[in-house]
């Protein structure tokens, strides 16, 4: 299995807390997402801000006509520092991000540190380098847009 890195950093024009309070509710999953992967919330708790060991049931479409559930688990929580989030049951063999922010100045930067590793051996690595590596670069290009209009 190999496990891979991906990092993305951008800064926003917002204070810390107001960046915190956008990411850490999961509602706001959707709009960071894009509308062609079809996500919908399958579960999740009332709460309005992640909590360790809250769990997340996503559906999404990767691939037209392909839809899969994703359940997450958040694993460690740090307000206005950091959350962790874990896939328990999904596409990937394992998918560990973290979510992380800092003050910078009256901005806030966020860090997302992604590690992550396909199944099936050299199958899912030919899965990647044809479309898995792409789609999550595209995820965070499209976030990155939707936040520029969000924070602004």
């Amino acid at each position: 299995m190999s496990i891979r890195r991906f990092e993305h950093k951008e800064v926003v024009p917002a204070p810390i807390h107001e960046v915190w309070n956008f990411f850490s509710n999961p509602d706001n999953l959707n709009q960071l997402t894009p509308a062609k992967m079809h996500f919908r919330h399958v579960f999740k708790t009332d709460a309005e801000q992640v909590f360790e060991g809250m769990c997340i049931v996503h559906s999404l479409s990767p691939i037209a006509g392909v839809r899969i559930t994703w359940v997450s688990r958040i694993v460690a929580v740090e307000p206005l520092k950091r959350f962790v989030d874990v896939q328990v049951k999904g596409p990937f063999a394992l998918w560990h991000h973290i979510h992380a922010f800092r003050k910078v100045d009256e901005y806030t930067e966020i860090s997302d540190i992604l590690y992550y590793a396909m199944p099936m051996g050299f199958i899912g690595d030919i899965v990647h380098s044809v479309f898995v590596g792409d789609q999550i670069r595209e995820i965070f290009s499209f976030r990155s847009k939707q936040l520029k209009g969000i924070f602004q």
